[in-house]
């Protein structure tokens, strides 16, 4: 029982949902810039600024990472592995995050995209 409530926090905590809150929430603020932002709300600038980014990762991306919300995949993409993809150009930032999936799937799974 412990293990699904895990789950669930994890998935109420994941980078992109995190990230798409803190969006949300810079656009109603009225700050002009992501670090009046933080010092208007007291957070850390370099973990906001770390989570926006993720917005950037492309579509199939994110579409997978919405729609795939095992606790293997939450556990693996972590804010710094997705930060670490929007640094990639689109093409090889979806090659290599499939490359991952592929590892954490078991072969012959009909869970791979």
């Amino acid at each position: 029982m412990r293990s699904l409530e895990v789950f669930r926090e994890r998935q109420k905590r994941s980078p992109l949902g995190i990230a798409r809150e803190l969006h949300e929430r810079f656009d109603q603020s009225g700050a002009k810039s992501v670090r009046q932002f933080c010092r208007d709300e007291g957070e850390n600038w370099s973990v906001v600024s770390r989570h926006l980014r993720l917005l950037r990762l492309p579509n199939d991306i994110t579409n997978f990472l919405d729609s795939s919300q095992t606790p293997e995949v939450l556990r693996h993409f972590t804010v710094k592995r997705l930060d670490a993809l929007t640094r990639l150009p689109d093409v090889e930032a979806t090659s290599s995050c499939m490359e991952d999936v592929r590892e954490l799937v078991p072969l012959g799974s009909d869970s791979l995209p």
